[in-house]
């Protein structure tokens, strides 16, 4: 037997045991076989696309978003499924996936589709986000950053920050990945606070997922593939907010 057959051989045992990475799913088999098969067809057979970031789009009816909105772990649950595919091609990636939920009311009830697509990681995703900040209520006393990209600064200036794809978020990131309100920071009485937004994709803190969460200095926050570096000096100061663009400055 071949190292392909070997390899074969493991992913079909992947996927009898894919209850194990979709235990709520009624169709966890398929899903697991759609995925390796997106896997196979996008990556393993495109060697340059293997030390890159991925994206995949899960393609689903209403009803059936709905129903895995309600299991927050579903974006866990493929994570662990990808790198268990890759583990089995001796792949090591050091980018985690991208999974994002698409509505298409063409497909018919529990059908899923998953597509892989590949994310451009020599494109600066700083371009895609902006800040607008307002001028008043700005900070008497250093307020916390969020370190983007290339050690690029975005102050905290107000005592709510919103952050998704629409235009009237105080960060903008125009990308569907994101969702139209996707997280939103918050300052409370003994520091801040970050809170997933119901987003599809999820917010991460420390590649952990989160409805919400204390932020402390140097926690690194996820959301849609684009990373933010928490940072503060002084967790007990009183800050107020700002509105600003990213998109106009020079890099």
């Amino acid at each position: 037997m071949n190292k392909l057959d070997l390899v074969e051989n493991r992913l079909k045992s992947l996927i009898q045991k894919s209850a194990l990475f979709f235990p709520w799913a009624d169709k966890n088999v398929e899903i697991m076989s759609l995925l390796i098969d997106s896997i196979q067809t996008n990556i393993i057979q495109n060697p340059s696309s293997r030390n890159t970031p991925h994206a995949f789009s899960v393609k689903m009816n209403l009803t059936n978003a709905r129903a895995w909105q309600s299991n927050p772990s579903w974006v866990l649950d493929l994570n662990e499924a990808y790198i268990a595919v890759l583990k089995e091609y001796g792949i090591k990636q050091d980018y985690s996936p991208v999974f994002t939920l698409v509505i298409k009311n063409s497909l018919g009830d529990n059908e899923v589709l998953i597509q892989a697509e590949q994310i451009d990681s020599s494109k600066n995703q700083t371009n895609s986000v902006k800040t607008y900040h307002k001028k008043e209520n700005v900070c008497s006393q250093a307020c916390p950053i969020l370190l983007f990209g290339e050690e690029k600064e975005i102050r905290i200036n107000t005592s709510v920050v919103t952050i998704g794809r629409r235009n009237t978020n105080d960060i903008v990131i125009d990308d569907m990945r994101i969702s139209r309100v996707h997280a939103q920071i918050r300052r409370v009485s003994d520091g801040y606070m970050i809170f997933d937004a119901g987003s599809t994709g999820g917010t991460f803190v420390n590649s952990t997922r989160i409805t919400q969460q204390f932020l402390k200095t140097g926690d690194v926050i996820s959301l849609g593939g684009y990373r933010f570096i928490f940072l503060q000096d002084n967790p007990r100061r009183s800050t107020t907010p700002q509105k600003r663009d990213l998109s106009t400055e020079e890099y």
